[in-house]
């Protein structure tokens, strides 16, 4: 879910309409992108020049290697219950 522009962040608070979403069984990514507040002033100076260039591809990233690991924790999870058959 974006924050608000790139001189914001997203937190680890407590949030109704993540609950929601997560309740109806979505998996919500908070992303703090290149720009974003909260990481240093390197990397807010880091999008300067490169909007939805930069903070796009970070985005896009974090969502691959989301895709990727759910794929792994479902492989792992299936390896796990054929090998209980065995124990």
């Amino acid at each position: 879910m974006p924050h608000g522009g790139p001189h914001a962040h997203s937190s680890a608070s407590w949030s109704s309409i993540i609950a929601g979403f997560c309740s109806v069984g979505f998996a919500c990514l908070l992303i703090n992108y290149r720009g974003s507040l909260g990481y240093g002033n390197a990397f807010v100076q880091d999008l300067i020049g490169y909007i939805s260039e930069k903070d796009v591809s970070d985005c896009v990233q974090v969502s691959d290697f989301s895709i990727c690991f759910s794929i792994f924790t479902h492989k792992i999870n299936q390896l796990n219950d054929f090998l209980e058959q065995f124990t």
